[in-house]
Formats: C-alpha cells, sequence, structure tokens
C-alpha cells in the first residue's frame, strides 16, 4: 500500500471515528431518543448526533461548563448526515461514584447521590434527602432482621403477624431496659386481680380481655 493510500485511508477513519465533548444534550419528543451537540479535536460542531444508551438505563449528559469542559464520547459518522455517539463518561464527576475497590459498581450523577453495589455483598444508597418508593400492590422484604435508627411513620394499619414458629409481638422503649411485651401485657391485664375495699377480697379477672 502506497504511503499516500494509506494517509488517505487514516484521514478518512479519523474522520468518521473521533473524539468529542458533548457541548448540551436534550430528549426527543418522539420516541425519547437523546441528541447533542459535538465538538471535535478540531473544533468543528455536529448537532443531532444520536447518543447511544444500554436497554434498561436512560441519562442526559449535562452541558459543557464555559471552559469546554463536559461529557466526552466516541463519535461515529457514518454519513455527512448521521453521526452515532458511545455512552459518555463525565470525569468532572467521576470520583462521586463510590467506587473503590476491583469489581464495584455504582450508579452515581452530579449531585452526589450513588448506589454502590460493594465488596462483600453490601449494597449502599447515599446522598439522597427523600426516597421515594411507588409500588403499586405490596412490598416485600424478605430479611431476617431490619433496623431503623430514626422515626418510623406508618398511614395506616401496622399488623404482626409472626408464624407458628415464633410468634409476632411488640416491646417499647427496649433501649431503656424494657423487656415487657404487648403480649406480655395482655396477659398481665386479663389474669389480673385486685384487692376489693368492701369485702378486703381480691376481685375476680376482668369479665373482657385485653
Amino acid at each position: 500500500m502506497s504511503d499516500g493510500l494509506f494517509q488517505r485511508l487514516s484521514r478518512r477513519v479519523e474522520n468518521m471515528l473521533f473524539r468529542a465533548v458533548i457541548r448540551y444534550a436534550k430528549q426527543t419528543s418522539r420516541g425519547g431518543a437523546i441528541i447533542a451537540q459535538v465538538a471535535g479535536r478540531s473544533g468543528d460542531t455536529l448537532d443531532d448526533v444520536v447518543v447511544f444508551e444500554g436497554y434498561g438505563f436512560s441519562h442526559r449528559p449535562l452541558p459543557a461548563d464555559a471552559n469546554g469542559q463536559g461529557a466526552e464520547t466516541i463519535v461515529l459518522q457514518l454519513e455527512r448526515n448521521m453521526a452515532v455517539a458511545l455512552p459518555p463518561m463525565d470525569r468532572r464527576h467521576r470520583s462521586k461514584s463510590g467506587v473503590v475497590e476491583p469489581g464495584e459498581v455504582g450508579l452515581y450523577d452530579d449531585q452526589g447521590q450513588r448506589i454502590t453495589l460493594k465488596r462483600g455483598r453490601k449494597i449502599i444508597i447515599d446522598g439522597a434527602d427523600f426516597l421515594d418508593v411507588l409500588i403499586a400492590t405490596k412490598v416485600l422484604v424478605n430479611c431476617p432482621d431490619v433496623e431503623f435508627t430514626g422515626n418510623v411513620k406508618i398511614g395506616g394499619n401496622l399488623e404482626v403477624a409472626g408464624s407458628t414458629v415464633v410468634g409476632g409481638d411488640i416491646t417499647d422503649q427496649a433501649a431503656s431496659g424494657n423487656a415487657r411485651t404487648v403480649a406480655g401485657m395482655r396477659e398481665v391485664y386479663n389474669d389480673h386481680n385486685h384487692p376489693e375495699n368492701d369485702n378486703n377480697g381480691p376481685t375476680g379477672p376482668p369479665n373482657q380481655g385485653m
């Protein structure tokens, strides 16, 4: 292959495949695709570049800052009026990912919100001020021990079902040393008696149990 032919082929490949910075991106009203304006190495600008996304994942890259720093991608120019971009990465916010050890996986944004699959089979959700879970019918947490460090507010009913092996029960103020459960209080109430003022004898148990 002659040097001239090789150089022409090399330039053609460079023009088809190149690194670029996303200046801004928007979501189309039809189909929800993300299209972007990108700037190449030489400062050339391409409009309406379709940003590829993996199935089940969607994102809208942040715009470039005043210094031209932004999310980086690889652009493939298929035709003069058709170009696509690989999923971009934004080094400006990469440190917020929460990923430290090899093999860890993180989902994160520029606000510091992140979900990290840590080593040791741990999942960390942090950085959020509000977590809204919208489930139409039922949430099942299959775990032997669940702990809340703050307040818990329930808008509906609280039912403690237990099982045939371990009965469900409620204990309040356990941190203060209380060990009496609701079932224990019910047992005391249902069987209790006390002296009667008229005959000085003990009363019978209550007519109605708790």
